[in-house]
This record gives C-alpha cells, sequence and structure tokens, in this order.
C-alpha cells in the first residue's frame, strides 16, 4: 500500500521486517516473486533504478519458476524488466524484451484487452525516449483511444497515456494540441489524485516546457514552480524527478537573462540527476540541449556563457557517443550543431565546427535523428 500511495518511507521501513518473514516461510516462488516485485516498484519509485533492476530480475526468475517460461505471469515480469533498463538508458537491451512481451499478449489476449494496451504503451515509451518520436507518437494515439474504451476517460492508466501522447506531441513541435492534452490530464489528475499528487506534476511541467517553447516566459513559471513543490513534497529533494524540474528551471532562468540562478538550478538539477541516472544518460544529456541554445542566444551579450555552452555542449555529443546505438537521433544531431555553433567564433576552430554542423546535417538528412 505504501508505494502505491507514494509513501516511500514508510514503504521502505517495512521491507526488511518483510525480508526476514519471508525466510522463515515455506519455499514459496510465487510469494517471493510478489515480495521482490513489491520491492522494485519501491525502489523505481524512488528513482533507485539499480537496485529496482536486481528486484525486478530476481522477479522474473521466480515468476518463470513457478509458471513456466511462456506464461503471461512471465511476460508481465519481462516487461519490468524492460521499462526498468529504458529508465536506465538500456534501449537496445529493452526493445526485444517489449516486442516479444507483446507478441505474447496479443496471441493470447487480443488487442481489445488492457494488458495488451500496457504492453503497447511501453514500446511507445521505449520509441519516445530513445529519440524515435515518429514512431511513437502514432503508437501512443492507438493506446490512448484502447484505453479510453476499456478503462475510460478518469482511468489512471488513461491518464498517464493522455500525458503520454501529449509528451510526444511536445517533441514533435505540435504545442497547441499537446497544450490541450496537457489541460485536460491536469485537470482529470488533480480531481482523482488531489492538487498535491505527483500525478499533476507531470503535465505541469510539460505545461511548463509548452510556454517556454512559444517564448511565454511568464506564462511557464508558475507551473514549473509548483510542479518543483509537488514533486519536492511528494518524493524528496534528491528524486532524479525533481532534478528534471531543476533543469527546465534553469532554462526558463536563462532566458530571463538570470544567468547566475540558472546555472545554480542547474548544477543543482544535474547532481540530482546524475547520482540516480549516472553520468552517461541519454536524458541527462538531453536535459542540457536547451540550456545550451539559451547560452548560445545570450553568448553575444555575455561572453562566459559561450564557454559554458561549449564545455556543456562538448560533454552531451561525448555521453551520445558513448552511448553508440542508443545515443543516436535526433538529439545526437542537435547536440552537433550547437557545438558547431559554439566553436565557430573561433577561427581556430572552424573547420571543426563545420564537420560537426555537416555531420549534424547528414544525420537529420538520413533519417537517423529525424523526428
Amino acid at each position: 500500500v505504501g508505494w502505491r500511495q507514494k509513501r516511500h518511507a514508510e514503504a521502505a521501513a517495512l521491507v526488511g521486517p518483510a525480508r526476514s518473514l519471508l525466510a522463515l516461510a515455506p519455499d514459496d516462488p510465487r510469494l517471493s516473486a510478489r515480495f521482490h516485485g513489491y520491492v522494485a516498484r519501491l525502489h523505481h519509485e524512488r528513482g533507485h533504478y539499480d537496485e529496482a533492476r536486481q528486484e525486478f530480475e530476481q522477479e522474473l526468475r521466480l515468476v518463470e519458476r513457478a509458471y513456466g517460461p511462456g506464461s503471461l505471469a512471465v511476460a508481465k515480469a519481462t516487461t519490468n524488466v524492460a521499462t526498468n533498463l529504458v529508465y536506465q538508458g538500456r534501449y537496445s537491451e529493452a526493445l526485444p524484451l517489449m516486442e516479444r512481451t507483446l507478441a505474447l499478449y496479443q496471441r493470447e489476449l487480443g488487442e481489445e484487452h488492457p494488458d495488451f494496451a500496457r504492453a503497447l504503451n511501453n514500446l511507445a515509451f521505449l520509441h519516445q525516449h530513445s529519440g524515435h518520436n515518429a514512431e511513437a507518437v502514432p503508437i501512443f494515439r492507438r493506446v490512448l483511444s484502447l484505453r479510453e474504451r476499456l478503462l475510460g476517460p478518469d482511468h489512471p492508466s488513461t491518464l498517464l497515456s493522455t500525458y503520454n501522447l501529449a509528451s510526444a506531441l511536445v517533441g514533435d513541435e505540435k504545442y497547441d494540441e499537446a497544450e490541450a492534452l496537457l489541460q485536460t490530464h491536469r485537470a482529470r489528475s488533480e480531481k482523482r489524485f488531489g492538487p498535491e499528487h505527483p500525478e499533476v506534476a507531470w503535465s505541469l511541467l510539460e505545461l511548463g516546457v509548452v510556454a517556454m517553447a512559444q517564448r511565454r516566459y511568464a506564462d511557464a513559471k508558475a507551473p514549473l514552480e509548483r510542479a518543483l513543490a509537488i514533486r519536492e513534497k511528494a518524493l524528496g529533494d534528491k528524486h532524479p524527478d525533481v532534478g528534471r524540474v531543476l533543469q527546465s528551471m534553469a532554462v526558463l532562468h536563462c532566458r530571463l537573462g538570470e544567468s547566475t540562478k540558472a546555472a545554480a538550478l542547474l548544477a543543482r538539477g544535474d547532481a540530482i540527476r546524475e547520482q540516480s541516472l549516472g553520468g552517461n544518460h541519454r536524458e541527462l544529456a538531453e536535459g542540457w540541449l536547451p540550456y545550451i541554445e539559451c547560452c548560445l542566444d545570450q553568448a553575444p551579450k555575455r561572453a562566459a556563457l559561450r564557454e559554458e555552452a561549449r564545455r556543456l555542449a562538448e560533454r552531451a555529443l561525448g555521453v551520445f557517443e558513448t552511448l553508440g546505438k542508443d545515443g543516436e537521433g535526433k538529439a545526437r544531431a542537435t547536440a552537433e550543431f550547437l557545438l558547431a555553433r559554439a566553436l565557430d567564433v573561433d577561427p581556430r576552430e572552424r573547420a571543426r565546427a563545420r564537420a560537426l554542423a555537416q555531420s549534424a546535417a547528414a544525420r537529420l538528412t538520413q533519417g537517423e535523428g529525424s523526428e
């Protein structure tokens, strides 16, 4: 109950005693699998993805032992492992697991079942986070339609799908449609969960991002500040979701010309997210890109911002290169282009700047990063 209600500290305090009691019980792989699954979800909710992965993998081993390798229970446990891999940025490992479970659900349950919709949603989630927005958007639309029909418009899974589609549309720069969906998600989430629930913070964050993208900076401040307050209260000030809001707030204050405050917010957000995600995570690097662009836009007035932009662009590109296939996509092309902008003012670096710009253009033209 604790992790479902976001009462993470209370739930965590019960893990040790529950583990001790489980050790005294007769060998029961089903009971043990449920325990490890609950512990995994608790770690995942708290942003402890390495610990969650270990528990999810143990759950999968126990479920395979209890139900057999081709069962729906194994499909569900496999999906949990795959989703955790997505959060860790290990997309190429997650993709075959998700495709396999989707095929199993389709065969055993058909395409008009909530579990099939869940598997389809997770596949779209992977495509979105690995930089393939064009593949994610139509799947998210299909999942939202399925869930509205099967579960109703106010079901938590339907609300999640409403947010997911809106978030993907933001990535496609379809801001008007995205904003309408985000307002729907916010209103329905507030009605179902209450105005201070973490679910509400998701739409508030994206509403702030949309406002910034449309240069409505005054409109961005209130939803971002409210999203931060909700997440800090519900999740604690060290949760990676808090770090994500701080990265967006850094961009906002950069756009407002408050570079000192922006840098402090970014540093705090980076420290939180790096602790949970590691220093070479795709989402960490993607979070820097709008901040780098802002620094470059303001660099003619403040030369120090160009150096900061160059430093972060070099680091972002290094992350994408380190990730190999998992680092491909529009974000890498954007990092190359931004680094080219940062370097172009230095005559000694113009050859490299041209090469980076050409590489970025080629990636987009060839479809490696197109959305």
